[in-house]
């Protein structure tokens, strides 16, 4: 009996990837090689009674939404759905992470092209004088609202604060008004200074909030039963792009140390902390 599985790509296994790669077309070969050098983290290995079978990547820029792909599955082992599981691993990540829609160029081959109309994919553009078709395919249909803060999310924005139950600290605490329920000092703040806020929201729900002293994230609260790390980045990212109109950015978020489940997040997220300071700041 088989035992098929779609893993997470190592470093450890890149010679028996390499190996099983023999057998594919020199300038293929070359490119998907370098491809997994390039995004390791976004590479996948299929595997056959704990042998390496099939390889599948995935690379795009944040924010804008769209990806392209490649994969490979060794030829003794095509016409057995492998192929197929391989490729749904890879659109299952790129939801969670909602990117919205995928790309491939592959060449004019006919069991390729059924492979790819079958999983979904419809034909995108025909490159007639380098036998080559880019197929697309749709992944979701809606995303998290980013937007910024309004009146009608007073109350949740509320119990949000209390759900993070943030406690004073004599230093480098937040603003005295995100400590306490319905204080006055919030109201006044969000009226005045809304452009500064920006809250996520997920069927009518806020499940996360933002607010920007200058370009510094001061202020950063989430609900983490519905918000893990793959929407907080999409949250962060987005809503730093929408503030500042910058798209390659460097992003600064004041946290506390209490935030445990917060800094978790980040941290995963590949945030890091500058010094000795509450400031986690990552490339994106």
């Amino acid at each position: 009996m088989n035992d098929i599985r779609v893993k997470h790509f190592k470093k450890s296994f890149l010679n028996d990837v390499s190996a099983m790669l023999n057998e594919a077309k020199e300038e293929f070969r070359t490119n998907i090689l370098f491809q997994i050098n390039s995004v390791p983290n976004n590479t996948y290995i299929l595997t056959n009674n704990g042998s390496i079978v099939g390889v599948g990547l995935f690379f795009y820029s944040k924010g804008k939404k769209i990806t392209s792909f490649n994969m490979y599955v060794k030829e003794s082992e095509r016409k057995n759905g492998y192929g197929s599981l391989l490729l749904k691993s890879i659109l299952s990540n790129l939801k969670s992470i909602y990117i919205d829609e995928i790309f491939c160029e592959i060449s004019d081959s006919e069991s390729i092209k059924k492979f790819f109309e079958k999983n979904g994919f419809e034909v995108y553009y025909t490159k007639h004088k380098m036998n080559k078709t880019i197929y697309q395919k749709d992944l979701i249909d809606s995303f998290p609202e980013i937007i910024n803060y309004s009146d009608k999310y007073y109350f949740q924005l509320n119990q949000l604060i209390e759900k993070n139950n943030f406690h004073s600290q004599q230093n480098n605490q937040p603003k005295e008004f995100f400590l306490q329920k319905d204080n006055s000092e919030l109201r006044e703040l969000l009226d005045e200074d809304r452009k500064h806020c920006y809250v996520q929201v997920m069927d009518d729900d806020i499940v996360g909030f933002i607010y920007f002293e200058n370009e510094l994230i001061n202020h950063l609260l989430i609900d983490d039963s519905k918000l893990g790390p793959n929407e907080l980045e999409y949250f962060i990212y987005n809503a730093y792009k929408s503030y500042t109109g910058k798209n390659n950015i460097s992003v600064d978020i004041y946290v506390q140390d209490n935030q445990i489940s917060l800094i978790e997040q980040l941290d995963e997220l590949g945030f890091m902390k500058i010094d000795s300071s509450y400031i986690l700041r990552k490339e994106m």
